[in-house]
């Protein structure tokens, strides 16, 4: 288990501070704007950024009034994405707001953090001068997303749907698709989110297919890609809830409408680049202006159901505590393998008995299966104590630094409940979305934090 971190490095009169802390939730010390996030920031003390487990990073530009931030929330529908942006940019009135790809994010921010002394007074921003230094090698980057996809829009329909063909005709079928290179099937089964593919003829009748993801050949406009698409078994038209990218081939008017996550939208040059002769565009809307598109009727996830997934997490003023968190998590691994090897136990040593008693030497076979019983029971000791002394190296000094354990933790926003009811409310009906109230029927019932789960 590796060690939950957000670098947040904020930009104030030409200097820059950096702090790296563990288990924050971003979003919610986002969302109450400029103000309420600086008295956040500002009871830290500064870190250095050494860790490779970020996974949540925000550069806060106050000189440049920019915003860059990214979260790994890849579980989570596109249309949580875009109703909290909504909020987001209603917290946020007179900052540049833009959401990033969180790999993409965390070298533009190691770029920002390791150049010279900011100059305050110069023209462009530190922000500015740093994505463009960043940018600089976007070329290299667009085309290692792309190579890190399915080749092909048959190898990517196949990991998909492999699982389903092999319940239909056993483990043992010989019409497996498997990568040329390894030699081993191409996935174990469906996995979401999934890519949704519409084309739609000259004569607007439109043929769905789901893949596993948007394959290289597409991205790269080969000529028989849409034939391809065609030729594979068609699809009924998902929910917007089982897919995390899509494209819509209009073959009549030539465009190509693609949407996605941020790490998908950074590969649209190379759309534009290889699809000549057609007009290439990001659909901002995703699923729903996919559908509309394309001129069909899916299930759209609406904005009540999809706030219901964030709205406990920002309401919440709760943090985990990292120590508790460990001993938590360490006590249910040390449980669960606690009976999965008295099971084990128990599946060798019962039949050994019976076999003890049928040849008459029960008392000598109970004697056997005690000792081994107590070696067993010792070696689950002596693996309980390593993998323990192994958390504690591996974690202790970061839950040991004194800017995020000493002290009171102060999550941003409002204290009360009632407050940051009234506030969050605020800030849905200027941004046009449901109420809390609204919301409530599709809130996930422990919020926040696990149910069980220790916090502060």
């Amino acid at each position: 288990m590796s060690l939950s971190l957000c670098w947040v490095s904020v930009i104030r009169e030409g200097g820059q501070r950096n702090v790296c802390l563990p288990w924050i939730m971003l979003r919610r010390e986002l969302i109450w704007g400029p103000e309420a996030f600086t008295k956040w920031f500002d009871q830290f003390d500064e870190t250095e950024v050494e860790a490779d487990s970020i996974d949540s990073v925000a550069v806060v530009d106050f000189d440049g009034q920019r915003l860059l931030w990214a979260e790994d929330t890849d579980a989570e529908p596109m249309a949580t994405h875009r109703v909290y942006n909504r909020l987001l940019d209603q917290a946020w009135p007179d900052f540049s707001i833009q959401r990033r790809a969180l790999e993409s994010l965390i070298k533009m921010a190691r770029v920002l953090h390791d150049s010279a002394t900011l100059d305050a007074e110069s023209s462009r921003s530190a922000t500015d001068r740093a994505l463009a230094r960043f940018d600089s090698g976007a070329k290299e980057r667009i085309r290692d997303i792309v190579d890190e996809r399915y080749e092909s829009v048959v190898l990517s329909w196949a990991a998909l749907h492999e699982s389903n063909a092999e319940e239909e005709q056993g483990d043992d079928s010989e019409d497996r698709v498997y990568d040329s290179e390894d030699d081993e099937p191409l996935a174990e089964g469906p996995d979401f989110p999934r890519a949704f593919i519409t084309v739609c003829s000259e004569l607007g009748k439109s043929e769905h297919r789901t893949l596993y993801d948007i394959p290289c050949d597409l991205i790269e406009g080969e000529m028989s890609v849409t034939q391809t698409l065609r030729s594979l078994p068609a699809s009924q038209i998902p929910p917007e809830s089982e897919c995390g990218e899509g494209v819509v081939l209009l073959t009549g008017t030539k465009r190509v409408l693609v949407w996605g996550d941020l790490e998908l939208k950074q590969t649209l040059p190379e759309w534009q680049k290889s699809w000549r002769g057609w007009t290439v565009a990001w659909l901002d809307g995703g699923y729903p202006q996919h559908c509309e598109e394309a001129s069909i009727v899916g299930k759209s996830i609406g904005d009540a159901e999809a706030l219901g997934g964030i709205l406990p997490q920002l309401l919440s003023t709760d943090r985990i505590d990292p120590a508790a968190a460990f001993a938590y998590v360490g006590s249910s691994l040390k449980r669960a393998a606690g009976k999965t090897i008295g099971c084990l136990f128990l599946v060798f040593a019962i039949p050994m008995l019976l076999l003890g008693a049928l040849l008459g030497r029960f008392q000598a076979f109970a004697i056997a299966m005690t000792v081994m019983a107590w070696i067993v029971y010792f070696a689950f000791k002596v693996v309980e104590r390593k993998v323990r002394r192994h958390f504690d190296e591996s974690f202790g000094q970061a839950l040991e630094n004194p800017s995020t354990s000493e002290g009171d933790y102060v999550p941003a926003g409002p204290r009360g409940q009632q407050a940051r009811q009234q506030e969050l409310d605020r800030l849905l009906a200027k941004a046009n979305l449901p109420s809390i109230k609204q919301c409530g029927k599709y809130f996930d019932e422990d919020g926040f934090i696990p149910a069980g789960l220790p916090v502060r």
